[in-house]
């Protein structure tokens, strides 16, 4: 998450360059923290600190200091996913029909181990025919529109980045879960199919196969060597 949050503070400044921010956990509450890290030429710092500890409303607020006092706050999870103990499976983004979130709801049938989050506002999609597909009791929806501020929460959480889509050019999607080291299932298309041949950094199942991306996903929530594989793949 350091690379995202870099990548979101050089677009906050005008992209001037800023350093790798620590990150972790720190008794199981989901935030960052941070220490004042000397940046370029020494002249710029960027510190994290803890505002609100709260465990209803942690927030975590990061300050590019002698840059106009630009900062970012970052939101933990919600108390009903921060609860959540089995593994997640993720879909983030808007829910629109090519990104074939249909197809993802009846492939979680097959992985009975976790559960499935699919965060992001839907546009010209159903939202009640898409609840109905869902596993009973094993999907979360968050159907909204999700800040920036709340991204690096999900994206840490979550043991599996799922991009089901039918058709893509390239994912903005994609980049966040690079740039979190997580480990992707995806769709045989377009750019995910390059990143996969180049990097390595996912697994590609056809689209549209429930059955396929079911058992990948499966696979890796249950085995974590192979996830860790490509976590470190995603990281390089």
């Amino acid at each position: 998450d350091a690379r995202i949050l870099t990548r979101y503070l050089n677009d906050e400044l005008g992209g001037k360059k800023l350093g790798v921010l620590q990150a972790g956990d720190e008794l199981g509450s989901d935030y960052l923290r941070g220490v004042e890290e000397t940046i370029d030429n020494k002249d710029r710092l960027v510190s994290v600190q803890q505002i609100d500890a709260s465990p209803e409303n942690l927030k975590t607020r990061v300050t590019a200091v002698k840059d106009a006092g630009a900062e970012v706050v970052l939101l933990a999870l919600p108390p009903e996913l921060a609860e959540v103990s089995r593994p997640v499976v993720l879909y983030f983004g808007v829910v629109r029909e090519y990104k074939g979130v249909d197809v993802l709801l009846d492939a979680m049938r097959h992985v009975p181990e976790a559960e499935l989050w699919v965060v992001g506002r839907p546009l010209d999609v159903s939202m009640e025919r898409l609840r109905r597909l869902a596993p009973a009791g094993r999907v979360r929806f968050v159907d909204r529109y999700v800040s920036d501020a709340e991204l690096p929460a999900f994206f840490r959480r979550a043991d599996v980045l799922a991009l089901p889509h039918r058709k893509v050019d390239m994912s903005g999607v994609l980049f966040a879960g690079l740039a979190f080291g997580k480990a992707m299932v995806m769709s045989d298309v377009g750019g995910f199919r390059e990143l996969v041949e180049d990097e390595g950094a996912g697994r590609l199942v056809p689209p549209g196969d429930p059955e396929a991306l079911g058992a990948a996903l499966a696979e890796l929530v249950e085995d974590p060597e192979q996830r860790g594989e490509l976590e470190r793949r995603a990281a390089a």
